[in-house]
């Protein structure tokens, strides 16, 4: 029974003839004695048992439980693995109570599991509480330094071990490598609480694991961010500073004598999935839509679909039946589009060509075989050895393309919307799906089949090919969309740097002739004309009404910007409003700041044009925080739009020709990102909202300058 999977074990065991006069007292019949009870519960109980022969007991492991344990211990690089059907809450009781002794002393975070502080308790050890610092411009906490735990472990040399989380239930990770070097420097166990990264080191985006960084003794949950049944945790253990004979006594002591086989089922099972699929071929192309916990349950239900409708079909399947193809892809497409983030042209043209390099490199060494040893097909398959044999190599080289993809390829960076040529070259991978289907059905001539072999072997290649090729042709065509967008750029700032020359002249000219009106209402009261007076100054009035500032922040730049974008949204009849306060000390840099209220002003501008003159309105706002640590910009521009579809940080343009359009917004994101701004957009009941709070790490400087 060894050879199979618990899960499998379990199934067979359920099918059988066995009456259980054993635990539990349901007697896995549950359908027979309660057929009221909900159905999945009596699905569930067929497969509920207690120790019995063949099932291995989990407290003293010597078969089926031994080699799972084995599995995942594997799986995480670690010496040994323990099972923890109490959850990390066991595990973490079990790790303290095996690497400190009883009345010790344990060297941990504050902001611990209660777990720890229940061993703290039932150990009567002396805690030495280290506080986590707070992330900055946030409230939360952070973890561990290594210089708190080296300072720690000099103030306390007679401490056994160090335990902190990582990651923390706010997803913060500690820099276990270097922790875990000081740690043993010291001669002291590392204890790591990772309950929460579970996932870590099975995805090159993912952290690596705290049992590849030098943790000795690490806790992982595996319902948290696996696809596994509550309450299922791993205790992984490496190197041998505690040894494993105390490790399994407190397993035995914390943990329930009678220890759930549906649980331990789901953790091998869910072991087994990571050893077999990893993360697939599709991570070389897409970003996962999902991460842990989410992306596994929903992989899992995807492939127990396809599993399911294949079987579903004719058991005497023939491969010149083309539906199965078209069946196939489909759900192929289907279960990317709910896994991976991607546009639906990529996603379309690496589908289909994933599809038939895989089925065509699981085909040509079975051919080529065939043609060289002129054996018929039966025969191949009635050779049970040599049938086996292919089988293998088959997966093998499935697994080297995959390797091989996923090293020289790594997911580019989607922008824009789709490529109407990326469409066009799915028919390569079509033609090849044809040429299988002719390679099964070939039934002419001789010496047919052989020609649609080989026409097989050259598609195949072409479709390898072609997947290289395709971001490599995306990232050109981002290249020449890049010089687009500094072109654009380039535009708003010359724009801009032409409205601010502009705005200083007519403020020396308002300055020259401001003096003339002076003179002359001068000698109009002097010679007592009052009315003549009058009359001039309504008429300065009249005429001075286009030269009057909408705004006046006192900074020259935004200004600039302010007044050049709110005349023109007067212009277009927009109901315009300004908040701001004194921006004179912003020291952000005015060439960034004037692209990214520019662009967000003419898109706003934009917006209203297209709708009734009675429904245009804007409300532009700029304040200027100054006792924030550092100084910050808060900007926002709230517009009447039309419904707005928003992807991401991506708003696709409706202007024609898109190709040529649709760069403002990505230029305004790209300066975000690079000042690491936080930002929001959003669009609710007929508004577009797009707001950003900018910290002026420039001012930040000179204020501490000018104090110091």
């Amino acid at each position: 029974m060894t050879q199979r999977t618990l899960a499998e074990s379990l199934a067979a065991y359920a099918d059988s003839d066995y009456y259980p006069f054993h635990m539990p007292g349901h007697k896995r019949r549950l359908t027979e004695t309660l057929p009221d009870f909900p159905e999945a519960l009596q699905r569930a109980a067929r497969l509920d048992i207690t120790e019995i022969d063949g099932f291995d007991n989990l407290h003293d492991p010597e078969g089926i439980l031994k080699d799972a344990e084995e599995k995942a211990a594997v799986l995480y690089g670690a010496d040994s693995c323990y099972y923890s059907v109490n959850g990390s809450t066991a595990g973490l009781l079990t790790a303290i109570s095996a690497a400190v002794p009883e009345g010790g002393k344990l060297i941990l975070a504050r902001n611990c599991h209660k777990a720890v502080y229940h061993s703290i308790y039932l150990r009567r050890l002396t805690p030495v509480y280290l506080y986590p610092d707070i992330v900055p411009r946030t409230s939360l906490a952070g973890t561990l330094t290594k210089e708190q735990i080296e300072a720690a472990l000099i103030q306390n040399p007679d401490a056994s071990a160090v335990l902190l989380t990582s990651p923390t239930y706010d997803g913060i990770t500690a820099d276990i490598a270097s922790i875990a070097e000081i740690v043993h420097r010291f001669g002291k166990t590392l204890i790591v609480d990772a309950a929460h990264g579970a996932h870590f080191g099975f995805h090159p985006g993912f952290p690596k694991s705290p049992v590849a960084l030098g943790a000795d003794l690490t806790i992982v949950s595996l319902h948290k961010t696996m696809p596994c049944l509550t309450q299922t945790a791993l205790l992984l253990q490496k190197g041998s500073r505690v040894s494993t004979e105390r490790l399994r006594l407190f397993e035995r002591i914390y943990q329930t004598s009678s220890p759930s086989y549906l649980m331990m089922a789901a953790m091998d099972s869910c072991m087994d999935m990571v050893k077999k699929h990893g993360a697939g071929l599709w991570d070389s192309f897409f970003t996962r839509r999902f991460n842990g916990k989410q992306f596994w349950a929903y992989w899992l239900l995807w492939t127990a679909i396809i599993t399911v409708v294949l079987n579903v079909l004719p058991n005497d399947y023939d491969y010149s039946n083309i539906i199965r193809f078209l069946i196939e892809i489909a759900h192929e497409y289907a279960m990317n589009l709910m896994l991976y983030r991607s546009r639906w042209d990529r996603r379309l043209f690496v589908v289909i060509t994933g599809y038939a390099c895989f089925f065509s490199i699981s085909v040509l060494p079975e051919k080529a075989w065939l043609l060289y040893s002129g054996m018929t097909r039966t025969e191949y398959v009635y050779n049970k050895p040599l049938y086996t044999a292919f089988i293998f190599l088959r997966g093998l080289c499935l697994v080297a393309f995959v390797i091989l993809v996923r090293h020289f390829h790594t997911p580019p960076q989607e922008n824009g919307k789709p490529r109407a040529w990326i469409p066009a070259s799915t028919l390569f991978p079509l033609c090849t799906l044809f040429v299988l289907y002719r390679v099964f059905n070939a039934e002419g001539a001789a010496g047919e089949n052989d020609a649609w072999t080989f026409c097989l072997l050259v598609m195949c290649a072409v479709d390898m090919v072609a997947l290289f090729l395709l971001d490599q042709l995306e990232s050109t065509a981002q290249m020449r969309e890049a010089l687009a967008v500094a072109h654009q750029r380039a535009e708003v700032q010359s724009a801009n740097v032409k409205a601010l020359g502009n705005s200083y002249k007519a403020q020396r000219k308002m300055t020259h002739e401001f003096r003339g009106y002076l003179f002359a209402l001068s000698d109009m009261l002097a010679n007592g004309d009052t009315e003549a007076a009058q009359s001039y100054l309504d008429e300065l009035k009249v005429r001075q009404t286009e030269r009057i500032l909408l705004v006046n922040t006192h900074n020259p730049i935004i200004d600039a910007i302010l007044n050049q974008k709110g005349y023109a949204a007067r212009e277009q009849d927009i109901d315009l409003h300004f908040e701001i306060n004194d921006l004179s000390e912003v020291a952000i840099p005015s060439v960034d700041l004037t692209v990214v209220m520019s662009n967000l002003l003419d898109n706003a501008i934009e917006a209203c044009e297209k709708l009734e003159k009675q429904q245009r309105r804007m409300t532009v706002k700029a304040i200027y925080n100054k006792s924030d640590n550092p100084p910050t910009l808060f900007f926002s521009v709230k517009n009447a739009s039309k419904p707005v579809k928003i992807f991401g940080d991506h708003i696709p343009t409706t202007k024609p020709e898109p190709e040529l359009h649709g760069f403002g917004l990505p230029n305004v994101m790209d300066i975000l990102h690079k000042y690491d701004v936080f930002y929001l957009m959003d669009y609710k009941d007929g508004s577009f909202l797009f707001c950003l709070e900018w910290a002026d790490a420039a001012n930040e400087k000179a204020v501490a300058a000018a104090q110091k």
